[in-house]
């Protein structure tokens, strides 16, 4: 019996080593160009996955091809995929990453007074336009109403005269030949002579036919 030491396991070794053969296949003239795709959507079913390669360079997106793979070269096309890009990372460092579309800037929000004095100002900008030029009277409003229409201007109230009583009316005198009396019709005083009393005449104020009255 000997004392020799039983030297320790080897470490495991793998059982069969894989290597990934290179493939060969003849390309087509009609696939040779290839498609150029922007986007990819990956489905997949009990038995499959399809991989649409889609162009959004217009409205709307079209696929431009589509490529149904089993499971079992799914898997393969992942790990080749992967490893295709530690490839390019090392050659050409991480790849960029996509852009994101701008946002809108939000406005801020004004206050209350801020916006009540914007609505007046807005307001009082439509009302001048439809007095000076007339042309703004069918438009809107910045908030989407109509302008309303300026009050037409009041006129004022002019008191009504007061009525004075009729004056009464006097009597006829005669003196020389001739009679001077006043006219029914507008109180105006006239002369004519005596021989046309009880003649009618014209009134030389309001042209009303009045009767020449005799003399008392």
């Amino acid at each position: 019996m000997t004392d020799d030491a039983t030297p320790d396991p080897a470490p495991e070794q793998p059982l069969q080593q894989i290597q990934h053969s290179s493939a060969t296949a003849r390309i087509p003239d009609q696939i040779g160009r290839g498609v150029f795709a922007t986007a990819v959507i990956v489905l997949h079913g009990a038995n499959e996955y399809t991989i649409d390669f889609v162009q959004s360079l217009a409205r709307p997106n079209r696929v431009a091809a589509r490529v149904i793979l089993p499971p079992a070269v799914a898997s393969q096309f992942v790990i080749a995929l992967e490893q295709a890009l530690e490839k390019y990372t090392a050659s050409f460092g991480q790849p960029p990453v996509e852009p994101k579309a701008p946002q809108p800037a939000a406005q801020p929000a004004q206050a209350p007074e801020a916006a009540k004095a914007a609505a007046a100002g807005s307001g009082e900008q439509t009302s001048s336009g439809a007095s000076g030029g007339g042309q703004t009277g069918g438009g809107s409003a910045a908030s989407g109403e109509p302008a309303p229409r300026p009050a037409a201007p009041q006129q004022p109230v002019q008191p009504a005269a007061p009525t004075q009583p009729p004056s009464p009316t006097p009597a006829p005198s005669s003196a020389g030949g001739v009679t001077q009396f006043a006219c029914p019709n507008c109180n105006g005083e006239f002369r004519v002579g005596t021989a046309m009393a009880g003649q009618q005449v014209s009134c030389p104020h309001c042209r009303g036919t009045v009767t020449v009255p005799h003399d008392q």
